[in-house]
């Protein structure tokens, strides 16, 4: 009977013991947070984004149903420290009543 008890106790104590080091493998194991993203500039650069691109324009009234559709030409330019700018102006498809242009700059991220 002794015999028994000695040989379950070594056993229990082996267990807590692997789980242990287990446990502590998982909690410094590597990350990538440390790894550093790149840069809006790099993005920018990498991407080639500056250009002029055919883009689609579909203008509506309040939210509504398009008013009229087309293909029109914009260009994409480089601002510097991330920023991007979306130009174009003149367009204008039947029956919109307006010449619409656009002027926007956003952040790259």
């Amino acid at each position: 009977m002794k015999k028994e008890v000695k040989t379950i106790c070594k056993k229990m104590i082996r267990i807590p013991g692997i789980l242990f080091i287990a446990m502590s493998v998982c909690l410094v194991s590597c990350s990538d947070d440390d790894d550093k993203a790149p840069g809006s500039a790099e993005l920018i650069q990498k991407h080639d984004l500056p250009g002029t691109y055919s883009i689609e324009i579909s203008p509506s009234f309040m939210g509504g149903i398009p008013v009229s559709s087309g293909t029109y030409e914009a260009a994409i330019t480089n601002e510097g420290d991330g920023v991007l700018r979306l130009n174009f102006g003149g367009f204008q498809a039947l029956p919109m009543p307006f010449v619409m242009s656009a002027d926007v700059q956003f952040t790259l991220s």
